[in-house]
Order: structure tokens, then C-alpha cells, then sequence
């Protein structure tokens, strides 16, 4: 018997990828149809699934071309606490905006994609920053939630989260795709994101700061992947679960050591 399965993401779906491993398993001829990119296609190879190539493309959706330069955001948007004399949103939506008005005469090739829809109760939020964007920006697209965004980086040329106040954040997500990464210089950012090595630091609050560090992407694109693919091996490191769990483990001991030998003075 033979079955054929479709799939939106290689880079996901591990479910997916279980049940088909089964089917083989119990002597069906079982095939499947998604994109060839992504980390799970070895998998289902060895495991004697049929790949056949889903060819989906962001930059077919937008009509664009190789030569265009994307520069991408994904994250929700969270509408500012005016309680709090917040006039921007936490994840700096309007910054990015403002950082790409200011070079897009230089770059008239480049294009700004917003991935993500509102947080809860962020509907109007949402709006003022779509139409905020359009107004200063020529090349602008908003695509809102998707739920295929793994299969959505691939065609970034960077990405960029110039949050406000952040833990690790989306730049996990970026840089475990290899793809270069933009953060702002707040929270748990600067762990991962490393001037240098793994990306590159904007200051929060600070188009101009942003605006030069695409520019230095633009200006750099091989040293750009280069960092990317790096910061992907050093966070498939540093959060690889049971070094952490150890790293856990040494922390409680040591503390309890200490407390006994304070308790047996």
C-alpha cells in the first residue's frame, strides 16, 4: 500500500515524522511532500521515507527575487502601557520602521517583512503600527500570524528584534536557523548574540543604531552567515539540555557544600 503524506515544514511537525516512521515500519510505501531545507529531511530519509519537494517560498508569495534584500521581524505585537509613559510597543516595532526609512534610499531593493499578529487585546495596537509602517516605508509587507515561520526565515537575509526589555528571545529562533541576527542590546540578548562572533547589538530605543547594523549585513553578507552559522553550533551548546541540567546539578551542589561547611563551624 502505498500513502502520501503532505507536510508544510522540515524544520517541525515531529509528529508527523513518527507516525510515517511507523507506517514504514509495518511495510507501507509512505511518501511525503515538503520543503528539502529543513533540520528534520535526514530523518525521514533514513528512516526510508519518499521525499518529494515542496517548493514553497516567502519571496514567491511577495514577488520577489534574489536580488532583493530582506530584512525580517517576527514577534507579536505587544501595545505600549501608557500607564507606564510607554509610547512604543515592547518589541520595538516602530524602532525597525524608523531605522529602515532612514537608509532605504541607499537601498531601494530592500524590503521589510513583519511576521506576527497582535497579543491579546493589541488589535488597534496592531493597526497604528501597520499604518505607521506603510507611511515611512516604501517596502513594507505585514503577513501577521503564520504558522509555518520556521519554513518563513529561509528567505531572510537578516532578522532583526530590537525589543525593549527581552530574555533570550527570538534571536534563539533566528540564530538556531543560521540566520543572521540583529538584537538589541538588553536582557539575555548579548548571552547569545555576541558582536563579532555570533551577530550583531543595536542599541534599544535607537533607529540609527539598527539602521548600521543592517547596513553592515548588507555590506557583509558572507561575514553575516558566517557569524550565523557559528552562533547556530554555539546555542545548540549552550542550551543543549542535559549540559544545562548539569551545569543545574554543580550550581545546588556547590551551594549546598557551602551550607554545610557554614553549619559545621
Amino acid at each position: 500500500m502505498k500513502s502520501l503524506h503532505l507536510v508544510k515544514t522540515s524544520t517541525g511537525a515531529t509528529w508527523a515524522f513518527r507516525v510515517m516512521r511507523d507506517l514504514v515500519q509495518m511495510g507501507e510505501d509512505v511518501h511525503v511532500a515538503m520543503p528539502v531545507d529543513g533540520i528534520l529531511v535526514q530523518q525521514y530519509k533514513d528512516a526510508g521515507i519518499v521525499i518529494h519537494e515542496l517548493n514553497y517560498s516567502m519571496k514567491n508569495e511577495l514577488g520577489l527575487t534574489d536580488k532583493d534584500i530582506i530584512v525580517g521581524m517576527v514577534a507579536y505585537m505587544y501595545a505600549p502601557k501608557k500607564y507606564l509613559g510607554e509610547k512604543r510597543g515592547l518589541k520595538g516595532h516602530e524602532d525597525l520602521i524608523d531605522a529602515v526609512a532612514m537608509i532605504q534610499d541607499k537601498y531601494p531593493n530592500m524590503h521589510l517583512v513583519f511576521i506576527g499578529g497582535p497579543w491579546v487585546g493589541a488589535e488597534k495596537y496592531e493597526q497604528e503600527v501597520i499604518a505607521y509602517g506603510k507611511e515611512k516605508v516604501r517596502n513594507v509587507h505585514f503577513l501577521g500570524t503564520r504558522r509555518n515561520v520556521p519554513d518563513l526565515y529561509q528567505d531572510f537575509d537578516m532578522v532583526v528584534h530590537p525589543s525593549h526589555s527581552e530574555n533570550l528571545g527570538g534571536a534563539a529562533e533566528s540564530l538556531m536557523l543560521a540566520v543572521p541576527t540583529i538584537a538589541s542590546n538588553v536582557g539575555g540578548f548579548p548571552d547569545i548574540v555576541i558582536p563579532g562572533k555570533t551577530g550583531y547589538l543595536s542599541e534599544p530605543f535607537n533607529p540609527m543604531s539598527i539602521a548600521k547594523a543592517i547596513e553592515k549585513v548588507i555590506a557583509n553578507p558572507a561575514e553575516a552567515k558566517q557569524m550565523a552559522e557559528y552562533g547556530k553550533a554555539y546555542l545548540h551548546d549552550l542550551l543543549n539540555a542535559k549540559k544545562t541540567s548539569k551545569d543545574v546539578y554543580d550550581f545546588y551542589r556547590l551551594i549546598k557544600e557551602r551550607f554545610d561547611e557554614n553549619n559545621t563551624r
